[in-house]
């Protein structure tokens, strides 16, 4: 493992501009990718010409590639490829309704499908025989668990930060929240803004969000501001339901039976996001999974102060040096 050197939090914006993007840049490969004819994802590729993997970079829940540029440059120093996609719904890629603050999926396994498309795409564009490594987050971690199961021989090894396992429906039990999502449904109403979600605003609350560097809030925060791509906030009630039937289908047994992909978990120890015991749940199941707890981090643990991201960074790197 290489020396971790981690951007200066009381630098962060001016380190980010003059030292995180001019890295990422010189190497950039953005593109559009058609998944099909109708379905089409922003991708970001970040290759290294003497890797001999390449990390790919599920997003979470309203996120974007912007959000995981630290994530990739951190990589890229450990001399690792990236490949950072917007999700559809999310970023440049795809929308499928007109309320730009809204994410809308009609199939959870849609984003498995999406996913596997760029990652395919993507090979022929990295170094030969460059092995493929997923890092997912929340939602994202959610997908990659799903793309385990669906398709267990495509990575070496997995880790799941905070992934959305099983989802915390926002103090509304999830019963409830799947009732009043279907009743949305068999109303022809799916693509409607969840009540419980409010539509973007500016004056985003730093101490309401799921991070707990000021730095790396703020840096976002004003990102969003600045670029409307990035200001999706709300799900849909379609999404909502999506996102609980994906619990039902992960959990299934005969599916976890098929995860043979080393996978290290991630567990914040103050997540309001995602439901913990999901995580235990998982690492019961998957005799190829290993959960460690993160302290003193919420939600985003990728977004937490240098002293809690350099020892989640450490447990990372060791996991796939391994």
């Amino acid at each position: 493992m290489e020396s971790i050197r981690l951007l200066d939090e009381a630098q962060y914006d001016a380190q980010m501009r003059t030292v995180v993007l001019p890295a990422l840049h010189a190497v950039l490969h953005e593109y559009i990718h058609p998944v099909d004819e109708r379905v089409f994802l922003r991708c970001q590729l970040f290759p290294l010409p003497d890797s001999a993997q390449c990390v790919v970079i599920s997003h979470g829940f309203t996120e974007s590639c912007e959000k995981f540029h630290e994530m990739a440059y951190y990589f890229l120093r450990q001399g690792y490829s990236v490949l950072l996609l917007d999700h559809r719904g999310h970023g440049l890629s795809l929308r499928e309704v007109e309320d730009p603050d809204t994410v809308y999926i009609r199939r959870f396994d849609d984003y498995v499908r999406d996913l596997d498309s760029a990652v395919c795409a993507a090979r022929p564009l990295l170094p030969k025989g460059c092995r493929l490594v997923l890092f997912g987050h929340s939602m994202g971690g959610a997908i990659a668990a799903r793309t385990l199961e669906l398709h267990p021989a495509t990575y070496e090894k997995c880790v799941l930060s905070a992934p959305m396992l099983a989802m915390d429906t926002y103090g509304v039990p999830s019963w409830a929240a799947k009732a009043v999502s279907g009743l949305f449904l068999a109303a022809g109403l799916g693509k409607r803004r969840f009540f419980g979600h409010p539509v973007y605003s500016p004056g985003e609350q730093f101490s309401q969000s799921a991070c707990l560097s000021r730095a790396r809030f703020d840096y976002y925060a004003k990102l969003r501001m600045a670029h409307p791509h990035l200001r999706t906030n709300a799900a849909s009630y379609r999404w909502i339901w999506e996102g609980l039937r994906n619990h039902d289908r992960l959990f299934k047994p005969q599916a976890l039976a098929r995860i043979c992909t080393p996978t290290l978990l991630l567990r914040a120890q103050h997540d309001s996001f995602v439901l913990p015991k999901a995580l235990d749940d998982f690492e019961s199941a998957v005799p190829c999974a290993r959960l460690v707890d993160i302290p003193n981090v919420k939600h985003e643990i990728y977004r937490s102060p240098n002293e809690c991201l350099l020892p989640y960074l450490k447990q990372i790197f060791t996991f796939l040096e391994a």
